[in-house]
């Protein structure tokens, strides 16, 4: 639920933000261009591929394809629970579907609770294998300050 009340900000910002360059363009003197925009996302694809009559990577990047080859921009987002589910990314911790999703060629992610499903260290490890940014607002990479008092009682 929060994951998606998340991608649905990231959806609204990025629309908003084009949506300002589209009207400062316009009231700019340019030449008039095509604006058109594809948004294609995905999310708790728990690493499956696609390999049955289902949407799956496979069909995502054809349909990315699709949409550049009609010269629409297209922008590829994910909002996590991507490294863990089947045999794929257990067995690899999830390096397998850091490379589809690579060969894809999305444009930013957020991690999902099952992203820390191998320790935190592999899924830094996995993020700086992605070839796109994945961000988050609630998330440190410095551990947290414990409190330790000494008890005066003997």
């Amino acid at each position: 639920m929060r994951t998606s009340y998340i991608v649905a900000i990231l959806v609204a910002v990025a629309v908003a933000v084009i949506a300002g360059a589209i009207v400062m363009n316009n009231n700019g003197g340019y030449e008039e261009a095509d604006k058109s925009f594809t948004i294609l996302h995905s999310n708790d694809t728990h690493c499956y591929l696609g390999d049955d009559d289902n949407l799956g990577f496979a069909t995502l990047k054809a349909l990315k394809d699709e949409a550049i080859a009609d010269g629409e921009t297209v922008f590829v987002f994910d909002s996590g629970d991507f490294l863990q589910g089947n045999v794929y990314g257990t067995m690899t911790k999830g390096e397998a579907s850091v490379s589809v999703m690579n060969a894809v060629g999305y444009d930013l992610g957020i991690p999902g609770n099952h992203e820390f499903d191998y320790t935190f260290e592999v899924f830094m490890e996995r993020a700086s294998e992605l070839n796109y940014p994945i961000i988050c607002a609630n998330l440190s990479t410095v551990p947290p300050v414990r409190a330790y008092s000494k008890s005066t009682r003997s």
